[in-house]
């Protein structure tokens, strides 16, 4: 499914620099950067409320100023307080709608498993992909349907149905596991030496704060 374009308010500004940001985190902003190929980067300052509605998930944000400035961009970083979740700074990579970008985008798990039903644990060992695709067909994430899995059977990159007009990246390794079905004797042998190499940690500390 194609992605949205999402409109975001947004002003430019002059002031940078750490104190310049904090005055701003204060007033309920918080200071952003774009990153325009070719050109100097912009620094603008987003709404606080309006960033945390918008800024969930991979789509396309038009940033538009009111003084008619506009930019396509997706998310390229986020920064969070380090004491709280609030955010403290986002970076912006302007794009090309007629170009495509490379992304990485979440993997979800649908449908139950046939060999759940024998015991077998749904892993998912790759929780994000990285596609190529235009901008307007980026999905927020990728399904992946393991109706049909049976105890020992798995999907890798190759074997994923993209949507339409959304490729793998170049440098994937379509032969890297993304789900399997594992053998209930062998999740459990896992899960038993975690408990044992914790078991030895804290015989170790214990012994450490003895001597």
């Amino acid at each position: 499914m194609a992605s949205n374009v999402i409109e975001m308010s947004v002003e430019e500004r002059t002031q940078t620099g750490s104190a310049a940001a904090r005055r701003l985190r204060k007033k309920g902003l918080i200071p952003a950067v774009i990153y325009v190929p070719g050109q100097d980067s912009v620094h603008i300052t987003l709404k606080g409320k309006e960033a945390f509605q918008k800024l969930h998930g991979q789509h396309v944000l038009r940033l538009k100023t009111e003084t008619g400035k506009e930019w396509n961009a997706l998310v390229e970083e986020i920064q969070h307080g380090i004491l709280t979740n609030s955010l403290d700074h986002v970076a912006f990579k302007a794009v090309d709608m007629n170009k495509e970008v490379s992304a990485h985008v979440p993997l979800s798990i649908v449908g139950d498993a046939i060999g759940e039903s024998k015991g077998g644990i749904v892993e998912l060992l790759l929780h994000e992909i990285e596609i190529v695709c235009l901008p307007t067909n980026l999905p927020e994430q990728i399904r992946v349907d393991v109706s049909k899995l049976d105890v020992g059977e798995h999907i890798s990159l190759g074997e994923l149905p993209l949507p339409e007009g959304v490729k793998l990246a170049a440098n994937a390794d379509r032969e890297q596991t993304v789900v399997m079905v594992a053998e209930p004797h062998v999740h459990e042998e896992a899960e038993e030496a975690e408990a044992e190499g914790e078991e030895g940690a804290d015989e170790s500390s214990e012994a450490a704060s003895e001597s």
